[in-house]
């Protein structure tokens, strides 16, 4: 679960898995396919008055995707203001899967007492699992601000007691058949110094591993320069949560696959639905995911949905995937998942289901 600090980096990251997960537009028609009835039932999402619908009646789609975060506007750097150094900065960090790549976010934070500046990408960046050092993978140091950036430049950071600085994070193609959990990064500054520790920001590892994408090839790890982070807003309380996809059997290449959600909060306490929350759809043929001819990350109908889903709740959400144009016969999985970092848990908000892709 990624849990990058604040939620202004958390939509960031998610805008940036959507633009990493772009494609070529192509044709879309219906599918013909019937819609399976929903399993488990849909049951009431809050109190009957928290909805417009009524009482376990399926929540229709609707095509939005969020707005992208603007960019905090760097602070002009005061003459004479000292670099940061390691002491003055604690860091967490974390990511998710993205179409085969892992991306993320590294938050460092001023908690020292005077006022500092960074600038630059880490100087190196080491994966830690427990004591071993991941000697296997190679980084890269970013020069630009990275995706996700609303320019891509990147300059000086002022950082005042309290302030946090952010770099984008990518790692690709983990081929070795021991795959370790990263529990931890090693993080050297721009200006170099000691190594900071950046472990995650919630409980366990701060992430999986990458597919590997050409086998042979070695693993990649970039840390992209840092930019400036809004300050943190108020944190959710993450519920756990079970998620029941309903899929029909088939579907065609280019069609409009509708399916439904079925979303519990398993919880003790309701999950917040402000602000609303986003969530990933993809496909998997043949072994590999395949990149949707559209945004791949959409918001939940909130405006149906109400204010929060109550414990022990659950809705019935109505989906739709774009079925990329191209594709032969044969099996296929489709995935759909809250994104990490919302109410409910990014590891149990998740599901796959499995359908057949037919000729036209």
């Amino acid at each position: 679960m990624v849990k990058p600090g604040p939620h202004s980096a958390r939509r960031l990251i998610v805008a940036v898995i959507a633009a990493v997960a772009l494609a070529g537009c192509g044709s879309v028609s219906v599918s013909s396919a019937p819609l399976p009835s929903p399993s488990p039932p849909a049951t009431a999402l809050t109190s009957p008055e928290a909805l417009s619908s009524p009482s376990g009646s399926i929540v229709p789609w609707i095509d939005a995707t969020p707005t992208p975060v603007p960019s905090p506007t760097a602070v002009p750097i005061p003459s004479g203001t000292e670099t940061c150094a390691p002491g003055d900065l604690t860091a967490t960090a974390g990511w998710q899967g993205a179409t085969g790549q892992m991306v993320g976010w590294l938050t460092l934070t001023n908690v020292g007492q005077p006022t500092c500046v960074l600038n630059g990408s880490p100087r190196l960046v080491q994966l830690r699992s427990g004591d071993a050092i991941l000697d296997t993978v190679t980084y890269k140091a970013g020069k630009d601000a990275g995706p996700g950036n609303e320019t891509g430049a990147a300059g000086p950071v002022l950082l005042r007691p309290g302030d946090q600085a952010g770099a984008f994070l990518s790692w690709t193609n983990v081929c070795s058949v021991i795959r370790l959990g990263v529990t931890a990064l090693l993080v050297t500054l721009p200006d170099g110094g000691s190594p900071i520790v950046a472990g995650s920001a919630g409980s366990g590892g701060i992430g999986g591993s990458p597919r590997c994408d050409q086998p042979g090839a070695g693993s990649t790890f970039t840390a992209y320069a840092v930019v400036p982070v809004a300050p943190p807003e108020p944190p959710y309380e993450p519920q756990a949560a079970s998620v029941v996809l309903s899929v029909p059997p088939t579907t065609t290449a280019g069609a409009d696959l509708v399916f439904l959600v079925t979303l519990t909060n398993l919880g003790s306490k309701p999950a917040s639905l402000t602000p609303c929350p986003t969530y990933i759809e993809n496909l998997s043929f043949a072994g590999h995911a395949l990149q949707p001819p559209g945004p791949q990350q959409f918001l939940l109908n909130c405006a149906a949905l109400g204010d929060a889903l109550a414990p022990g709740a659950s809705v019935t959400l109505q989906m739709h995937y774009a079925v990329p144009t191209g594709l032969g016969a044969g099996p296929a999985d489709l995935s759909w998942g809250l994104d990490p970092g919302g109410p409910l848990g990014g590891s149990t908000a998740t599901a796959q289901a499995s359908l057949t892709i037919v000729g036209p």
